[in-house]
């Protein structure tokens, strides 16, 4: 019972390194997807689409963190009980925190507040840079649907303006 206890205290102590580890990734998107708002903003799209590779390096390590998490939170389940070797689902952070001592149940409430603020804020800001790239996407479609109209006009200089003839050359719309 005694190096169950122990164990479940080592693996514990992994999971709040983990979900911090986890957390502080969140805030290094957050900080990415501020400039990445500038540079939309600012219509800098060298400056884009360095930020665009940055972030996936970001989500890369974001994956690998949470692949390490579900096993340690798995580890923590079925040392305290909540789940036996054959279970797939994990249990929820809140289910785990109820069978853990305070303080590590404390510990672990303010990490998985800090993850849900981070989420929540994470959330937000990419709703803001989809309407910003949405944005630019029709702008750009409305200034080529213009410029290919004005190209597709003929040509009525140094003609008789009462004649029409057919343009000489034509733009492929679809471009």
């Amino acid at each position: 019972m005694a190096e169950t206890t122990k164990n479940l205290s080592v693996e514990v102590r992994k999971l709040i390194r983990v979900l911090q580890r986890e957390c502080d990734t969140g805030g290094k998107l957050i900080s990415e997807g501020k400039l990445l708002t500038d540079a939309l903003l600012k219509l800098n799209h060298g400056q884009v689409e360095v930020i665009q590779v940055r972030m996936n390096i970001i989500h890369r390590h974001q994956e690998i963190l949470e692949a390490e998490r579900l096993q340690i939170a798995r580890n923590v389940a079925i040392l305290s009980g909540l789940m036996n070797e054959r279970d797939t689902a994990i249990p929820p952070l809140s289910r785990l925190m109820k069978q853990l001592s305070q303080p590590e149940a404390k510990r672990l409430g303010t990490i998985r507040e800090d993850i849900i603020k981070t989420n929540t804020e994470l959330k937000a800001m990419n709703e803001r840079n989809r309407a910003l790239i949405q944005n630019a996407i029709e702008y750009i479609r409305y200034t080529m649907q213009y410029l290919s109209n004005a190209a597709l006009q003929p040509a009525k200089y140094g003609i008789n303006p009462n004649a029409l003839i057919k343009p000489v050359f034509y733009l492929d719309q679809r471009c």
